[in-house]
């Protein structure tokens, strides 16, 4: 589904027809329409997941489905 963004959203809407709270499956979605170039979508899905499980970036990270942050810039403000 990873190679196919466009199955994963239909699969994710499937999903959440039977139980909109599911954070896994909204972040999945997210994850989908980011890689489809709506962030709109996107970003929708992930702060509803966010709201459900916090912490759940970092969750996913660890899992290896995100890449880990990009380290500081040498000679950045922070």
């Amino acid at each position: 589904m990873l190679s196919s963004p466009a199955r994963a959203v239909k699969a994710f809407d499937e999903a959440l027809a039977l139980k909109a709270d599911q954070a896994w499956s909204l972040y999945g979605r997210g994850l989908a329409y980011r890689r489809q170039g709506n962030a709109q979508a996107a970003e929708r899905d992930l702060d509803a997941a966010r709201k459900l499980v916090p912490g759940i970036d970092e969750r996913v990270r660890k899992a290896g489905f995100l890449p880990a942050e990009p380290p500081a810039q040498a000679g950045s403000a922070g």
